[in-house]
């Protein structure tokens, strides 16, 4: 153990609105402190810190009760305690990701990546019989839902419905929660009534789909109750939609400002790192709220039991100890290089074999498919939620690509 510990009060402070107004600008003068305080908590800002606490067993995921503790209605809590994989507890976790992890396998995603070309294709399509449209409206919001949509079995004339519900899920994260009860409610009840009815009509007509391969795997990883079941196909629609949809845009966004949108078009390699680049400067997950249920001392910092810690994601990407040229766009960076977006550990994200190639397949369409890409109005930014942050509009003006 490090001979003087740190107190909390020692610690340098991270100005909350001046973070969500300049990062960077906001995490340089407290480098090189890999742990800071802030009104959240603990703050971790440095890179390899952050990603080996999101597998250290003496941290724990904010669980239903803490949500309570912040608003959520009892039956918030319940589907939060049941069906959100981040914050079930270890033992409970497996059991359950086993089964649900069954819906990813390889085969089915490869399969799935027609699908994935088919709906990017035809939202281009659209776009293109007019000279002006919104890249979060008009294509990545829709080409992650249906992506998604689809794989699960959901019928496609159902999907604007239920994603519209979905998408109101948000509000789980916001803090205070308490204004947004009635209408996180209203959505878990339409979410509910739907994947309940279709769960049914599976069971007895199996497909070649998410849900059916779930029903499937019941017969061997173990039985699940309802709730369960129910509330879990509900959390991938949760972290699913708005994941990929804000990463892509972000992707997008930043090829625009940056004036990389040709050298993204004619390069499957500048691509992939123009994915990376986005992860690590504008991450839809801005952080991971963990707790200490096992006091412990790390970086001459004591960790009381009961603190809330904050892997701040925001801060990790940023971080010039891993980072060359941190605060810097640029293309010529060797990928993979910012995992810590998916997670580490037991609670990585189920999702990413299907997130991986919607970024890609999202990504490569739309820069091969149009040309003269310019902003049409300022990005509009989602405002920060403490967890997820992405475009919310980009406006923009175009043309086709002409054929090769």
């Amino acid at each position: 153990m490090t001979e003087t510990l740190l107190k909390t009060a020692d610690l340098p402070e991270l100005d909350m609105q001046a973070f969500t107004a300049d990062p960077g600008a906001a995490l340089a003068p407290l480098r090189p402190h890999k742990i800071v305080r802030s009104a959240r908590g603990f703050e971790v800002i440095d890179y390899d810190l952050v990603y080996a606490l999101f597998a250290d067993q003496r941290l724990r995921p904010m669980s239903a009760a803490d949500f309570a503790a912040h608003g959520a209605s009892p039956y918030i809590a319940d589907f939060i305690d049941k069906g959100i994989f981040l914050f079930m507890e270890p033992e409970r976790h497996r059991a359950i990701r086993k089964i649900f992890s069954r819906g990813f396998a390889g085969r089915q995603i490869r399969d799935h990546q027609a699908v994935m070309y088919e709906i990017g294709n035809n939202l281009i399509d659209r776009m293109l019989a007019k000279d002006e449209a919104d890249l979060v409206h008009d294509y990545t919001e829709r080409f992650s839902s249906e992506a998604l949509s689809r794989l699960m079995g959901f019928p496609t004339e159902d999907i604007p419905a239920f994603v519209d519900a979905a998408l109101e899920l948000r509000h789980i994260v916001f803090v205070p929660m308490q204004p947004h009860v009635p209408r996180i409610e209203a959505a878990l009840d339409t979410l509910r009534a739907y994947a309940t009815d279709l769960l049914d009509k599976r069971r007895r007509e199996p497909r070649n789909d998410f849900l059916s391969s779930l029903i499937e795997a019941e017969k061997t990883e173990g039985k699940l109750t309802t709730d369960e079941v129910v509330w879990g196909t509900v959390n991938l629609l949760l972290g699913g939609i708005d994941t990929t949809n804000f990463q892509i845009a972000s992707t997008l966004m930043n090829l625009i400002s940056h004036d990389a949108w040709e050298q993204a078009a004619a390069d499957d390699a500048v691509r992939a790192v123009a994915v990376e680049e986005a992860m690590r400067l504008t991450p839809v997950s801005t952080m991971l709220g963990r707790v200490v249920h096992e006091a412990f001392e790390i970086e001459g910092v004591e960790l009381p039991v009961g603190a809330n810690v904050r892997l701040n994601l925001v801060g990790a990407g940023r971080d010039p100890a891993k980072f060359e040229d941190a605060e810097n766009y640029r293309l010529d960076r060797v990928p993979p290089y910012f995992p810590a977006i998916f997670g580490n550990g037991i609670h990585q994200c189920i999702g990413r074999p299907l997130a991986l190639p919607e970024l890609k397949i999202g990504t490569e369409l739309i820069t091969q498919r149009l040309t003269d890409v310019r902003f049409a109005a300022e990005p509009m930014m989602h405002p920060w939620t403490d967890a997820l942050r992405g475009p919310k509009s980009l406006r923009i003006t175009y043309r086709a690509r002409d054929a090769a």
